[in-house]
Parts: C-alpha cells; sequence; structure tokens
C-alpha cells in the first residue's frame, strides 16, 4: 500500500486492503483458538451454563455464516426435526461449535459447498448433525481428527488455511457439557459430525 505506483489504481488497492483483512481474521482467529486450547488444558474455562434454544442458536449461527456460504456459491440446508431443543448448555461455547463445523464443511468442500445441518431427539440426548458433500477423511485419520494441531496429511487439504486446533477445541466443550461427538466420512463423499448433547442438567 504505501508503493507510490499504486495511489491511483484504486482496484488494486482494494485488493491488498481485502487480503490484510482477510489475514487479520485468520491471525485472530488462530490467537483465540490456541488461548482456548490453552485455558481448557488448565481447566480455566469457565462454563456460563443456561438454558438455551438450540434451534434459536443454530439459525444465529446460520445468519451469520450465511455469507460466506453465498461467497463460495454453496448452500446449507436445514432440517431442525427435534420435537424438543432446550439445553443446558453455554452459548458462547455452543455457537464456536457450530461454527467451527460449519467453516470446516465450507473450507474442505469440493467446489461449491452442500451443508446439511440436523436435529433430532436420540433417547435422552438433543442430537446435531452437520454433513458436507466435501472432500471427506481417510479412515486411518479419523481417529486423530479432534487432537490438537493434527491435520490430514494428504493432497490439499493442506492447501486450506488452519492449525488443526478447530475439532480439538470442540471435542473439549462438548466434553464439559457432558456430551460426545461421533464422525462419519468416506473420502471423496464428505463428512458428517454428529453431536449428542444431554436434554438434562445433572
Amino acid at each position: 500500500l504505501s508503493d507510490p505506483t499504486l495511489h491511483s489504481d484504486a482496484t488494486m488497492r482494494e485488493a491488498y486492503i481485502n487480503i490484510i483483512h482477510d489475514e487479520n481474521d485468520r491471525l485472530k482467529n488462530m490467537v483465540t483458538n490456541i488461548l482456548q486450547i490453552a485455558q481448557l488444558k488448565k481447566g480455566q474455562v469457565k462454563m456460563n451454563i443456561e438454558l438455551l434454544d438450540m434451534h434459536e442458536l443454530i439459525h444465529k449461527v446460520t445468519d451469520s455464516i450465511s455469507l460466506q456460504i453465498s461467497a463460495a456459491k454453496g448452500t446449507l440446508n436445514l432440517a431442525l426435526n427435534a420435537d424438543e431443543h432446550s439445553v443446558f448448555g453455554d452459548r458462547s461455547h455452543l455457537e464456536n461449535v457450530v461454527i467451527n463445523l460449519l467453516e470446516n464443511g465450507i473450507k474442505y468442500s469440493n467446489g461449491a459447498p452442500e451443508i446439511l445441518i440436523n436435529t433430532q431427539i436420540q433417547g435422552k440426548y438433543f442430537m446435531l448433525s452437520v454433513t458436507d458433500k466435501g472432500i471427506g477423511i481417510p479412515k486411518k485419520s479419523i481417529a486423530h481428527i479432534f487432537e490438537n494441531f493434527y491435520r490430514v496429511p494428504k493432497g490439499n487439504v493442506h492447501n486450506v488455511k488452519g492449525y488443526g486446533l478447530g475439532l480439538g477445541y470442540v471435542k473439549k466443550i462438548i466434553s464439559l457439557h457432558k456430551g460426545k461427538i461421533e464422525v462419519q466420512s468416506e473420502e471423496g463423499k464428505g463428512s458428517t459430525f454428529i453431536i449428542y448433547l444431554p436434554m438434562k442438567r445433572d
């Protein structure tokens, strides 16, 4: 931007400003994730537990991420089928969990992302799943994806910006809510992340 030859080229200047903005956001997210993981390891994260409407939370998150979906020329569909959708949880952390899963669905898409969010009641759990039709995860890597800093060592996955912190954070937050998370994936066909949150507070 300090290059005098750019002063008269508004398009190029705007392009560089956008790059700076995007990289600042990426750095901010990386630092935030590292701090969250460090706090979780030390048991220093304070959970502000309240009764939440998970369908309302999902709508809020999907509204905030709709621009990213549109920019990628993708689609995001909701199948919110749970008859009961109130759980006790930390609003901020659960929003971050859903955002993490949705952003992964966008990043690891094969072309325009196609993402589906589904909710159901399964026994004593509120079940939320995020399905994409992206590049999928190799079987040998599935057992490691929730480890901090782990990234699937294959092909163009390393061309995607990220530091392998998101899913480690997601699993720890779900564990703190006394829930569980599962993943189903097939290379070339996509992935489904399934979260189970207890309907009642212990």
